[in-house]
């Protein structure tokens, strides 16, 4: 019906008003502070209602969704490695060792403006979500492994998320939240 895609139209224009704002908030507090200058960060949103998921996403943190079909990556990194993959300019195989890994091609607090990812779906009842940095997923080769962590109570999939980066290297910041869907009404 007309008013429900209304509805889902407003929803995504709030979440991505909300990281433009934030957006607009990093750049300002460096342009005041010269030691400040050059922070930026990577954002990822979830916002589950009336049966819809929906993800705002810049930079390279990740949201993955897992259902009885499986596990399934809802976001696109925005990295070097990504475009380059995307446009044939490097194989799979080729990305595991290539320079730049870390290069953000979007991120919040770089400009003023940020293009903004925007994601929906339906949302089912006991869906999982995992919001994670690279600090994470980096750490985790096979999808399978995140996925059983997922399925985990999601406090206890949190902590051991965290312990197996931390003790697989744990170079960079960890976060990790997973979130469950109760009902979808």
């Amino acid at each position: 019906d007309k008013g429900g895609a209304e509805n889902l139209f407003k929803v995504c224009r709030v979440l991505e008003t909300a990281v433009q704002q934030a957006c607009y908030f990093v750049f300002g507090l460096a342009e005041q502070d010269p030691g400040k200058k050059g922070m930026s960060t990577t954002m990822s949103l979830l916002f589950v209602r009336k049966g819809h998921s929906f993800v705002a996403q810049v930079g390279d943190s990740r949201v993955y969704r897992l259902r009885e079909d499986g596990l399934f990556q809802l976001t696109e990194d925005h990295t070097l490695i990504n475009y380059k993959l995307k446009h044939g300019l490097l194989t799979q195989e080729e990305a595991k060792t290539a320079p730049g890994r870390n290069v953000i091609t979007r991120a919040v607090g770089t400009k003023e403006y940020v293009q903004v990812d925007i994601y929906d779906e339906q949302a089912l009842a006991g869906d999982r979500y995992l919001l994670c940095t690279d600090g994470l997923y980096t750490y985790f080769e096979d999808p399978r492994e995140i996925a059983a962590l997922m399925r985990l109570p999601m406090d206890q999939g949190v902590r051991d998320a965290v312990d197996t980066a931390n003790h697989r290297g744990g170079h960079d910041n960890i976060t990790v939240v997973i979130i469950g869907v109760q009902a979808t009404s």
